[in-house]
């Protein structure tokens, strides 16, 4: 059986002091939410008071403020990059640490759709390039191989660590972006977010 290529874009957005409602506005958000229904919304509510009774009991904030996002098809080994980076960068130790995979999927029964999650990646690369602040893109050929740092957006700059493994994670991209477009969604080529 062939494996699909795994990839991994890890979004970390630092802010010392600083809510979030400073960076995204209600209406900033508002123009990305679709409705939920009403039975929706109670599935959603089910899971996050199993989730939060589950995760954050007896946690205590840090002084600095700070989100660790990661992004990418399911089985793209975001949980295995995300505790690699937190153990080598003690800083981000004092957190509450929700990876989805370990802490709350498996206790998210009533919503957690694996298979759409993996069409959202490409859909929101526009979204992780606008608003991260610090955005470490991985590569990884399949599930048996090791992740590499392909490159790192900082500051509205792509700094390039390892060209073939940026070259095959915006192949990657590109790919998903013809299938996309197939099935009548365009979004913009990978080029556009790092060429302005």
């Amino acid at each position: 059986m062939k494996l699909k290529l795994s990839f991994l874009i890890a979004a970390c957005l630092a802010s010392i002091g600083l809510q979030a409602e400073l960076f995204f506005t209600p209406q900033m958000i508002a123009t990305h939410l679709e409705s939920y229904s009403e039975k929706e919304v109670q599935l959603i509510e089910k899971d996050l008071a199993v989730v939060r009774s589950i995760c954050l009991d007896d946690t205590q904030n840090t002084s600095t403020r700070f989100y660790v996002a990661t992004a990418g098809a399911p089985g793209a080994r975001k949980t295995t990059i995300l505790e690699k980076f937190i153990a080598t960068h003690p800083e981000y130790a004092g957190g509450v640490y929700l990876d989805p995979d370990p802490r709350t999927l498996k206790f998210m029964a009533h919503t957690y759709d694996a298979v759409a999650k993996g069409k959202f990646f490409p859909q929101r690369m526009g979204a992780y390039f606008a608003y991260a602040d610090l955005m470490y893109l991985y590569w990884s050929d399949d599930l048996f191989s090791q992740e590499r740092l392909a490159a790192v957006w900082r500051d509205g700059k792509l700094e390039v660590h390892d060209r073939e493994a940026l070259q095959r994670f915006k192949d990657k991209y590109e790919a998903d972006r013809q299938v996309l477009a197939a099935e009548g969604q365009i979004i913009p080529a990978f080029e556009s977010f790092v060429s302005k």
